[in-house]
């Protein structure tokens, strides 16, 4: 009777995913009484709605971000990783708590990654964001799926979702816990993240909002970040009243706008932090902006704010500290 009842929901999952077939089948079947198989919703090259199916925990994965492993160092499934990639070029980069693990990942790619050296990781799952799945970077993820190997698109990554938010992190955190059988390790980095903005809102509430812009600096010109991205979420749970403005602006109307906090978006790595500060405040334009003459100018590093996972902690924290100084270290 209870084979009986297994099949069942072995071709429940199965049929749900919409990714039924023969070898498939007779894989979850052995795997009976056991985890697998499950099904993760997530998202194709063209953004469009996938449901992954995982017949067994991963076992060679490539990571095509820091984030990303990091949030798998995070859960002790570091192991995993035979293949990494992130922008900088120093491990300094890493999270402090993971630098034992760091020693022990694979060499480090950057993003020179191609499709040569893919196939000789012999990867059953390659995560990473949108851009990842491109024809100029990994290939798309049906590329993959024809050669047998699952795929897994950070929903904060390129659009894919019109509006970014910390919700869409404790997803990705929670997909990745389930995927690799380790909900309890997520639901803790989840829980950790909740009771901080808990704990900002509560100790802030009744306070006058704070006048902010997200900006970063791109070639010659001025890009803002506003409420459909990440950090614009992060700001508003924060009680920050962020400033909308457009998309691009030029210098004089980011003097015209006056904030009262401004965080400028780091690119280059926490290496880079004072070097992002720089450009405002070595501008003698901006020395009459609320934010500049009262040492309110923040860096707030890419990896926090953008497809961040573990480490929307610390885009919280920074975005505290930039918005109640009095917090900072709390």
């Amino acid at each position: 009777m209870m084979k009986f009842i297994w099949l069942i929901i072995i071709t429940v999952i199965i049929n749900g995913c919409g990714l039924a077939n023969k070898e498939g089948t007779v894989a979850a079947v052995k795997e009976k009484n056991t985890y697998y198989p499950i099904c993760i919703k997530n998202y194709t090259s063209n953004r469009e709605i996938l449901n992954e199916i995982f017949y067994k925990k991963p076992e060679r994965v490539i990571a095509h971000h820091q984030n990303i492993m990091e949030a798998l160092m995070a859960i002790d499934e570091e192991e995993t990783i035979v293949g990494g990639a992130f922008a900088g070029t120093d491990t300094r980069e890493f999270s402090a708590q993971y630098k034992d693990k760091v020693k022990r990942l694979p060499e480090i790619n950057g993003f020179n990654f191609d499709l040569e050296t893919v196939f000789m990781y012999r990867p059953d799952l390659i995560i990473g964001w949108q851009s990842t799945f491109s024809s100029r970077v990994l290939r798309s993820t049906d590329f993959w799926h024809k050669r047998g190997v699952n795929t897994y698109i950070v929903p904060n990554s390129n659009s894919i979702l019109p509006i970014g938010t910390i919700e869409d992190e404790y997803r990705f955190l929670h997909d990745i816990g389930s995927i690799f059988n380790r909900q309890k390790e997520t639901a803790m980095l989840i829980n950790e993240i909740k009771d901080e903005v808990a704990y900002v809102q509560e100790q802030t509430k009744g306070r006058k909002q704070q006048r902010v812009l997200i900006i970063e600096f791109m070639g010659r010109g001025i890009t803002t970040y506003d409420k459909t991205r990440l950090c614009g979420d992060m700001v508003k749970k924060l009680g920050g009243q962020l400033i909308e403005c457009g998309r691009n602006i030029d210098a004089e109307t980011l003097i015209t706008l006056n904030p009262d906090v401004i965080f400028v978006v780091n690119a280059k790595g926490l290496l880079a932090n004072d070097a992002a500060i720089e450009k405002v405040y070595n501008n003698k334009a901006f020395k009459n902006i609320r934010a500049v003459k009262n040492k309110r100018v923040y860096p707030i590093p890419l990896i926090f704010m953008y497809a961040s996972g573990t480490r929307t902690m610390d885009g919280i924290k920074t975005f505290r500290d930039g918005l109640y100084p009095e917090m900072k270290g709390w």
